[in-house]
């Protein structure tokens, strides 16, 4: 027989069960619920846990491809953390903040479609959006930024490498005979996902009365070849802007009361000379005064103290840049590169909205 104490534990046991099997259904039902405050559906990091499906997201809209500057945009979904961008078979992504990508546009019929990245969890990925075309212009009514845009990417091509952006003109000769180059373009491009800074030089004879002759009749330029130099950065043009910091041309047109502004830049990486190494900073920028409006691409040279790490020596050395290290070396004016104001990041920042 048991006796009261046996039954006593026996109860006591029986008690406990029960209590831990009523925890257990709460911690269930709280884990399930993603609206408990702080269960798992605020914390997406756990993803959505036991029992919840991730949220599908809305595939963009407003879809839109701009033919002057080639700048594919589209409206911002809420709670994407990216963007994947298809075109012509190739796909590439942007960030969440960004909502547009300018496009090297290579072939006569073009189609564009945009889908939204969710972040593994709570959300997934939307469907595609609706798919837009554009079809290239015929030679005649191409705009000067389209001839020269696409015979970049043509000379890329050829080269075995993908055309990324361009920065911009940093030299043109219209006394060039047929043995020199009448322009030379700085550009960024990448070959096996690794970007590099190139310079690519065209000869145009038979077009070089003025540089807007040059620029109108690029489709009849041949290419004369290829330079690359090692990326660094493309912060310091802007750095350089908003600290005030120019030498040279850059200084005179500020101390005329020019407002400028960086269209597209590129830090390249130099070379050792002497106990410092080389770093350039390349930039095409926009001042302006008034209604009057100048195009310019200007080289900034800075040296520095080599270390094991360059890079991370350069951007160090870069909070204490001052006019005793910085040299603008190269120049150049370019009025008639007007369309250049459609080149590079700084129009997709300031045109696709």
């Amino acid at each position: 027989m048991i006796n009261n104490k046996m039954k006593q534990i026996i109860a006591c046991c029986i008690g406990i069960a029960v209590v831990i099997g009523a925890l257990i259904v709460v911690y269930t039902a709280f884990l399930k619920d993603p609206s408990t405050p702080g269960g798992a559906g605020e914390n997406p990091d756990q993803g959505p846990g036991p029992g919840i499906s991730a949220v599908q997201l809305k595939a963009p809209e407003q879809l839109v491809f701009n033919e002057e500057n080639h700048v594919l945009s589209w409206g911002k979904v809420d709670n994407a953390t990216a963007y994947a961008i298809y075109y012509n078979g190739q796909e590439t992504t942007v960030g969440a903040d960004d909502t547009y990508k300018q496009i090297t546009i290579t072939t006569e019929e073009n189609r564009f479609k945009v889908k939204a990245l969710g972040d593994g969890g709570l959300y997934k990925d939307s469907e595609w959006s609706q798919e837009i075309s554009y079809t290239m212009k015929t030679e005649q009514e191409q705009s000067v930024f389209q001839k020269v845009n696409l015979k970049l990417a043509q000379a890329a091509e050829e080269e075995g490498l993908t055309l990324e952006r361009v920065i911009g003109i940093t030299y043109i000769d219209l006394e060039a005979n047929q043995y020199t180059d009448h322009i030379v373009f700085q550009v960024i491009c990448s070959k096996n996902g690794v970007s590099s800074n190139y310079e690519f030089s065209f000869k145009n004879d038979g077009y070089t009365a003025s540089v807007e002759e040059l620029l109108t009749n690029f489709e009849h330029a041949t290419f004369g070849g290829k330079l690359m130099k090692k990326i660094v950065d493309y912060r310091s043009a802007q750095y350089l802007v908003n600290s005030k910091l120019y030498d040279g041309h850059m200084a005179e047109l500020y101390s005329q009361g020019y407002e400028i502004s960086v269209i597209s830049s590129v830090v390249r990486e130099g070379k050792t000379v002497g106990s410092k190494f080389r770093y350039e900073i390349v930039g095409t920028y926009k001042a302006e005064i008034g209604d009057e409006v100048k195009y310019f691409t200007s080289i900034n040279r800075v040296d520095v103290n080599p270390s094991s790490d360059p890079i991370y020596n350069y951007e160090v050395f870069l909070a204490a840049l001052d006019l005793r290290t910085l040299e603008e070396t190269d120049f150049m004016m370019h009025e008639a590169g007007g369309t250049l104001e459609y080149i590079g990041e700084w129009v997709a920042k300031n045109e696709a909205t």
